[in-house]
């Protein structure tokens, strides 16, 4: 078992909104282990992100100003949830997987992300500090370039790339919704915005 968890961030702190229980899908259909636990019947099998996407509609449905969306990799790689954010008018930077299939507008076919990494000249990353740590500011370099996904019905979007200084480490790949004159200081602040909750307390 596990939880998917919904948090809310704002310039002055931030705090959990919503949570929900994961239940596996052996688990779901178990019926003595059902009992065991004390499991309603009326709870069925659902994924993280169906879980995930539920959090987000009873937000939207509280009038909640919540126009970003950003989560890792479980969340990033379902083209059913990004398409249902997108739906909502609302923007996501969501962790992808580097094999995710995009096609940048002059590329003559769709490649992997970590592909298309490869082909950003060095003067298109930018050094940005976005985090802290106890030995001071974290940097990191990003990247951005318009894509297409092929595995969502978004259309033209954003891939952002971010790695260790002088490309050491692994790079981590991004999309969002967000629009075309959209900076690359915003996409890169939201997607390091869910770091302060898993690595800080709360406030209060």
């Amino acid at each position: 078992m596990g939880g998917v968890f919904l948090g809310y961030i704002a310039p002055l702190g931030y705090a959990f909104l919503d949570r929900g229980l994961y239940l596996p899908a052996d688990w779901c259909a178990d019926e003595p282990r059902r009992a065991a636990a004390k499991i309603p019947s009326k709870v069925q099998f659902q994924t993280n992100p169906q879980l995930a996407q539920q959090m987000l509609s009873r937000a939207w449905a509280e009038q909640i100003p919540m126009q970003w969306v950003t989560a890792d990799t479980t969340y990033g790689n379902s083209s059913t949830l990004r398409n249902f954010i997108h739906k909502q008018e609302r923007y996501y930077v969501m962790e992808v997987p580097q094999t995710v299939y995009v096609q940048s507008l002059s590329a003559p076919k769709p490649q992997a992300a970590s592909e298309v990494a490869k082909t950003m000249v060095v003067a298109s990353w930018a050094r940005l500090a976005l985090e802290g740590g106890k030995k001071g500011l974290n940097f990191s370099e990003w990247a951005v370039l318009r894509v297409t996904s092929t595995t969502d019905t978004v259309g033209e979007q954003w891939l952002l790339c971010r790695r260790r200084m002088k490309g050491k480490g692994a790079v981590k790949y991004y999309l969002s919704n967000a629009p075309a004159q959209t900076s690359l200081e915003t996409l890169a602040a939201v997607a390091s915005s869910r770091w302060q909750i898993g690595h800080r307390p709360p406030c209060g």
